[in-house]
C-alpha cells in the first residue's frame, strides 16, 4: 500500500498562545498567530524558506538584529508614518539604536517601553509594537 508522503509545511494560526514553529522530522509547522492569548499584536510575522525541490525541508528565516543607528532609527520612523510615537525616541536618552529594538534574538517589547517611559497597554505601545513588526518584517527583505 502507498503512503502518501507528508507536506513539508503546514501552516496555521487560530491558537494565539502557541506561536511558533516546531519539526517532527518530516514537516514543519508554523503557527503564525500574529495576536497573543490576549489579542495584543505582539507576534512578529514568521518567514520560511520553502525550496522548490520537493525533496528539500522547509527551513526559517531568522533576519538576526537590526544595525541601524540611532539617527537611523529615528529617519526611519519618520519615513514610515510613526509620527505619533516618534516623539517618544526622540526624547529617549540614550537615544535607542537598532540593535536595543530588535536584538538578534527577537523584539524585547517591554525593554523598550521602559526605554521610552510608556505605559505597556497604552495606544503609544500599540505603535511601538506596529513600528518594530513593520521593521522586523523589512529587514526579512533586506537580506
Amino acid at each position: 500500500m502507498h503512503r502518501p508522503k507528508p507536506p513539508r509545511l503546514h501552516i496555521f494560526g487560530h491558537i494565539h498562545e502557541g506561536y511558533g514553529v516546531s519539526y517532527d522530522g518530516n514537516t514543519m509547522y508554523v503557527n503564525a498567530s500574529s495576536v497573543t492569548h490576549g489579542y495584543s499584536p505582539d507576534n512578529p510575522c514568521i518567514v520560511i524558506d520553502l525550496p522548490k525541490n520537493v525533496n528539500e525541508s522547509a527551513s526559517l528565516v531568522v533576519p538576526g538584529g537590526c544595525d541601524m543607528t540611532a539617527k537611523e532609527l529615528l529617519q526611519w520612523l519618520g519615513e514610515h508614518d510613526c509620527d505619533s510615537i516618534l516623539p517618544y525616541f526622540e526624547r529617549a536618552t540614550p537615544r535607542l539604536e537598532g540593535k536595543d529594538v530588535i536584538p538578534p534574538d527577537g523584539v524585547l517589547y517591554e525593554h523598550v517601553f521602559k526605554r521610552l517611559n510608556i505605559n505597556s497597554g497604552g495606544y503609544v505601545a500599540e505603535g511601538v509594537r506596529r513600528a518594530l513588526m513593520r521593521l522586523r518584517a523589512e529587514l526579512h527583505h533586506r537580506k
